[in-house]
């Protein structure tokens, strides 16, 4: 959890700063470290969060809307009991006093503008996200107070250069400080959100793919647009019938005990984090389609001007939809291509024994799954996994894609793609089909993938 950071954060922060950041500060003490948090917390038109577990801080983050004279402000908030925590370590090593009066002259203090000051993740819990989620709250924050701008100073040696470049700051000049040389990275503030409609359909593997995306400020979802069919063209009785007729009756069982179980747990409170209540949950419209291409539906996906349509979904999008987005429609395929193209990917790629079945990004086409390639990844077939299990595992990877993909597109980098070669394209397993995949002992579902149900 995200919060704001309160003066009973003062002494977990101290800790966190003088264990996680580098600096002159942490030689202090963290005594010293928890009066001075105590007194920026004081200090007008500051920023600062925490990401908090149980109680117990992960993280801080802390900027402000006008650095210039930092150190008098911080001063000035309580100066008795700032002064009485440095005498402790000054008297403890004189020459600190030294380095205390370069830190004053410190040159980002002289200049006007709003600034991150610290940014700090305890190591267990690094590369995590934590950092992302901490720097995207600030960025927030800055955002609704009107502030366009904003840099940060870093030590050249540090890996923080790569982070902040991947938060999208870009390097404007470089100063020396204490003898170490520092970077100044200025973050300039996108007032134009991506906008985007998901095209999905209410099941346990679409939840993984968009889910991630709510949490996310450079995204805005315009809108979920959920079919209102099992087979497209089909009515749902046409559709039932085909499908136990296509697949035969233990296929046909697994997916229909598949829909049951999403169903009754769909009602259990454990699983309000679930996409589809959480979209309504934050007000985004939900449009209940059954044909994508009529024209009303058409002119409907127009006059929301989407940037992208995102699809995991089970109806056929034609030429005037995907005319539609300004940047495209990219599909979240659960099977690698070129090599799995068509439906039930994963199935295939078990059945043929191969070592990995995966998941594929693409931008949209007419002709299904043939878009150029965006980004992928093999999904390992372990010893003893379900199809089911398999399924759900390329969905949760596709969702992790997708939105390192988005984040790129926001910030206006280049997407570089790969041109599909030939592949096969492979069509609905028939009862023959899951025999043989049973005999070669693959299982379609387990009794332990009801957990999946409640992630």
């Amino acid at each position: 959890m995200i919060r704001l950071m309160k003066a009973e954060d003062a002494e977990q922060a101290a800790k966190l700063h003088a264990a996680e950041l580098p600096g002159f500060l942490p030689e202090l003490g963290t005594d010293f470290l928890k009066q001075f948090y105590l007194n920026f917390l004081k200090i007008p038109k500051i920023l600062a969060f925490v990401s908090e577990e149980k109680g117990r801080l992960n993280g801080f983050i802390s900027g402000i809307e006008e650095v210039k004279d930092l150190t008098r402000k911080t001063l000035a908030a309580d100066p008795g009991p700032f002064v009485l925590s440095l005498l402790p370590p000054i008297i403890l090593n004189p020459s600190r006093i030294i380095k205390l009066l370069k830190l004053l002259a410190y040159p980002g203090f002289s200049e006007h503008g709003p600034e991150l000051l610290s940014l700090a993740v305890e190591g267990k819990f690094q590369r995590q996200g934590i950092g992302s989620r901490l720097f995207k709250r600030l960025v927030k924050e800055f955002r609704e107070r009107k502030i366009k701008q904003f840099r940060v100073s870093v030590y050249d040696k540090l890996p923080a250069n790569v982070f902040y470049e991947k938060m999208g700051c870009r390097m404007t000049d470089a100063f020396y400080f204490l003898g170490e040389r520092m970077n100044y990275y200025r973050k300039e503030q996108n007032n134009h959100k991506l906008k985007l409609i998901l095209l999905s359909y209410d099941s346990l593997y679409a939840n993984p793919v968009f889910s991630p995306l709510l949490n996310q400020e450079e995204f805005e979802i315009a809108a979920l647009v959920d079919s209102d069919c099992i087979l497209y063209g089909k009515s749902r009785g046409e559709s039932l019938k085909f499908l136990f007729k296509r697949h035969g009756w233990k296929y046909f069982l697994f997916k229909g005990l598949d829909q049951l179980l999403y169903i009754l747990t769909g009602f259990l409170a454990i699983s309000e984090s679930r996409f589809s209540k959480s979209v309504k949950k934050k007000g985004i419209p939900v449009i209940k389609i059954k044909d994508i291409n009529s024209p009303g539906n058409v002119r409907l996906l127009r006059l929301m001007k989407p940037d992208l349509l995102i699809s995991y979904f089970n109806q056929i999008l034609k030429k005037d939809v995907l005319s539609v987005p300004v940047l495209g429609s990219i599909n979240i395929h659960p099977g690698f291509l070129p090599q799995y193209r068509g439906v039930a990917s994963s199935f295939w790629a078990m059945k043929n024994n191969h070592p990995y079945g995966g998941v594929t990004l693409h931008y949209m086409k007419e002709k299904l799954d043939e878009g150029d390639i965006i980004s992928k990844a093999k999904i390992s077939i372990k010893p003893g996994i379900s199809l089911h299990e398999h399924n759900y595992l390329c969905t949760l990877c596709g969702g992790e894609l997708l939105v390192q993909v988005l984040n790129k597109i926001a910030r206006g980098e280049k997407i570089p793609v790969e041109r599909q070669k030939e592949g096969l394209y492979y069509s609905w397993p028939g009862p023959e089909d899951v025999n043989v995949f049973l005999k070669k002992g693959f299982s379609l579902i387990h009794l332990q993938d009801l957990k999946l149900y409640f992630e």
